[in-house]
């Protein structure tokens, strides 16, 4: 599994493609309203499907 870590960008929700959005969660970025502090948001790349997940919201692992 490849990692990358989510960039600072100036694009809305709407302008991002389906493949560039949390096959999990359907989003770009997930929801951080509940969380006070910066988080990186990293992320997965499945290798059979080649989609994208947010790894420590989206997943278990």
């Amino acid at each position: 599994m490849r990692t990358v870590t989510e960039s600072d960008t100036c694009s809305s929700e709407e302008d991002i493609t389906d493949s560039e959005k949390c096959i999990v969660c359907k989003k770009f970025s997930p929801d951080l309203s509940k969380r006070p502090y910066i988080v990186i948001v990293k992320w997965g790349q499945c290798d059979k499907c080649s989609g994208w997940v947010h790894l420590s919201f989206c997943t278990t692992n």
